[in-house]
Formats: structure tokens, sequence, C-alpha cells
């Protein structure tokens, strides 16, 4: 009968235990827990000094990150997740106001709200190829200066010069990697460093783990990398490669024919030179990246980066772009630009649309935004961490 009576006890304490991790879920959900402290903080859950949760937020490269932990007794559960929030998912375009029309040519087509310079388009022929579409622009058409971007890019550079200039306890030269690698959330974060050029090639990597190079790192198909951060100056990822990652470079990313970078994955190209004509970021024909994909710079360099999305790239998130982007393939979600151009083997057309197609209604409705600037709106669960 005792033996019972503390079974009882400990499964209540258990029940409880698990009631106060949901319910710390819910609030971080909700948006009504701000706290932009990077440390443990007890949290008093209905305010009544009976049910405590300790939550700790940190920042993975551009994801936030959250662990819940609670304790009753000898019960003890805990959770990590990363969240995201939902911006406006029927907004498909967004070119900077330049004075200067926006051109459609080809088979492009959009699909969702246009925020365009003038508030219009003109379809236009080239290489002798009319516009296929009588209508290439479903959706309501504004003028470029009433778009407000999500992300709050401030925060990304910070971001950004952290992780190019990042020092942790817990770093191993990479040529004394193990294969297998798996770093929990909950532990401190592995640096894997270089000063020479990384060549991934079947290797397994997951979690709380970062591969830093001084001059460039190659991904090949071989791997397997889940949650992990890479930094370099360079990055390759392989063709037909597959794997959920966030990449930061300065100087250029290119993401080969048939890669496939699974939700929630994130491409972040930020101009480090005030004059880079070469600050380039490449997605191969039939590649896919499933996230976000930022190309920044800093507002006072002159020099603009460039992005180049090949026929049958499939892109499913939101892309900003602070340069000039060629795009072919398809985006299933928003495109934020400040000019788009079209090139054929005889001539450069400036802020055109040519191949191209945006849609906003074709984003999955769990793919939602990171690093945005909203301090109330709910978050969503984008993906568990372990």
């Amino acid at each position: 009968m005792f033996d019972a009576q503390i079974s009882a006890i400990e499964f209540t304490r258990c029940e409880r235990v698990s009631d106060n991790i949901t319910s710390a879920m819910e609030l971080i959900q909700s948006g009504s827990y701000n706290s932009k402290k990077e440390i443990e903080e007890k949290v008093d859950l209905f305010g009544d000094g009976k049910d405590f949760v300790f939550v700790t937020r940190m920042t993975w490269g551009i994801m936030e990150v959250f662990q819940v932990q609670s304790a009753v007794g000898k019960c003890k559960a805990k959770r990590c997740f990363f969240v995201g929030q939902q911006h406006d998912s029927t907004v498909a375009l967004s070119i900077k106001d330049n004075d200067r029309i926006f051109s459609i040519a080809g088979s492009s087509q959009i699909v969702g709200k246009a925020y365009l310079p003038s508030g219009t388009y003109k379809r236009v022929v080239i290489d002798g190829r009319p516009t296929n579409n009588s209508n290439p622009v479903t959706g309501s058409i504004f003028h470029s200066q009433e778009y407000t971007e999500f992300l709050d890019k401030d925060r990304a550079f910070e971001i950004a010069k952290k992780l190019f200039s990042a020092a942790f306890e817990n770093t191993l030269t990479y040529d004394k990697i193990e294969d297998g690698k798996y770093c929990s959330f909950f532990d401190t974060a592995r640096l894997l460093f270089s000063r020479d050029i990384v060549k991934l090639s079947n290797s397994r990597l997951r979690g709380h783990i970062i591969v830093r190079s001084l001059k460039g790192v190659v991904i090949e198909n071989t791997c397997n990398l889940e949650d992990v951060i890479v930094i370099a100056p360079r990055v390759v990822v392989g063709k037909k490669f597959e794997g959920n990652l966030q990449i930061f470079a300065s100087q250029e990313i290119v993401i080969e024919e048939g890669a496939y970078l699974r939700y929630p994955s994130t491409v972040t190209l930020i101009q480090d030179k005030m004059y880079n004509a070469s600050c380039r970021l490449s997605i191969e024909p039939r590649a896919v990246v499933k996230g976000h994909i930022f190309i920044l710079k800093p507002k006072e360099y002159p020099s603009l980066p460039t992005g180049e999305f090949g026929e049958e790239s499939v892109v499913e998130g939101s892309v900003i772009c602070d340069g000039v982007l060629q795009h072919k393939g398809i985006i299933k979600g928003t495109l934020s630009t400040r000019n788009l151009t079209a090139k054929t083997s005889s001539s450069l057309y400036d802020n055109t649309l040519y191949n191209g197609n945006i849609s906003a209604v074709l984003r999955n409705h769990n793919c939602f935004d990171l690093l945005t600037d909203s301090k109330d709106k709910a978050k969503k669960i984008v993906k568990w961490a372990y």
C-alpha cells in the first residue's frame, strides 16, 4: 500500500511537471514572454508561487531558440525548440522604389501582393518572345514605399559579426573531428575551427555545432548535417547534398545543382567590404532551399551584392536582397529586393523579371519568418531541438 501511494505521488508530480512545460511553451508562443536576455530565468507561471519553470532564450545563428526546464521532487523534464513568427504571407514581391518602372517578360508570373516602383508594371518583349501571360500579376499592386520588411537587419549584422569573430571554450581544430559528432543544445556550443579550406566529406554532424573556416567550406553530398552552422568567406554546397543547416558567408555562396536544403535552413550572405563587386550568391538549376535567404550589405557600402537563382530552382520561404537579383526559378513565398535584372546572350535588362515565378500562395503554412522586428506577435514552433 505504501509503495502504491509513493508511486501515485510520483505520477502526480510528473504530470505536474509535464503540465508546467506545456504551459511555458504556450506562454512563449503567445508572445507574452518577451525577455531578450540570453540567460536562464525563473518564471512563476501562474503568479501564485507554486509552479515554476526555468526558461532560457538563446540565438542560434538567425534562429531564436528556447529551452524550458521544470522539476517537482525527483520528476524532471526539459524541452528545446526553435521559434519563428508569421509576417505577411500574402506578399509575393517588393522592389525598392528607384524611379524605374518594373518590367515582366517571358513566362514570369507573380501571385500575391506586389509592391512595385510607381505602383505599376509593363510587359516587355525579350529575344523576340512576348510575355506569355496576359495578366502576369495576380493580386493587388501597391507602391514600393508602402512595404515594410520583416527582418531586423541591425540584429542580423550583429549576429553575423559575432559569428565571424566568435571564440568558444569548447573548440576543436577541424582535423580532430570525430565522425558522428553530436552536441546537445543544452550543452555549450562546439566550434570546429580551421584556418584552411574545410572539405566536409562523409561527416555526420548534428546539433549545437559550428564549423568555421577562415578560407572556405565545401560540403559534399556524402555529409549528414542537421542544425549545424557553417561560417566562412566562401561556402559551396555540393551537388545533390541534402541536409538542414545555416550558412553564413561574406564573399560567395554557391548551392550547386540538385542540392536540397531542408526546412528550416537559412542562407545568409553579408558583404564585408565596401568595394566588393564579387560578393555573390548562386542557386544553381534544380537546387531547393526550404527556408530563408538573405543577401545583405551595410547601408554605407556603395557596391551591390548579386544573386542568381537558376532555372527550376526552388526557394520556399522569404528572400531579402539588398543588391541585384536574377531570378529564373520559383519562389514559394516572398521576395523583397533592391533590383531585379535579366540577362540574355546579347543584353542586360534592368528592373526586369524574365522567366521567373513568385507565388505567396504556394508558401507552406508552417514556414515562419525568423529574426523579425516584431515584439508582440505570436511565435510558432519551427523545429524541436535536443
